[in-house]
């Protein structure tokens, strides 16, 4: 994985599960935005998110 520093905004386009997307939350303070052309995988993503008690906005 390329590194990650603290502050970095980071897009993550065709998020599908959030393989890159969890983990790159977790790697940054800076926002991180999941797009994906369908939306069940971004619900996907928004259940990982929500189990790990991470922050949606």
């Amino acid at each position: 994985m390329i590194p990650i520093k603290n502050t970095y905004k980071i897009s993550d386009i065709g998020a599908g599960t959030g393989y890159i997307t969890v983990p790159a939350a977790r790697a940054t303070a800076g926002m991180v935005y999941a797009l994906d052309i369908d939306g069940d995988m971004l619900d996907v993503i928004k259940s990982k998110v929500e189990k790990k008690k991470m922050e949606i906005s």
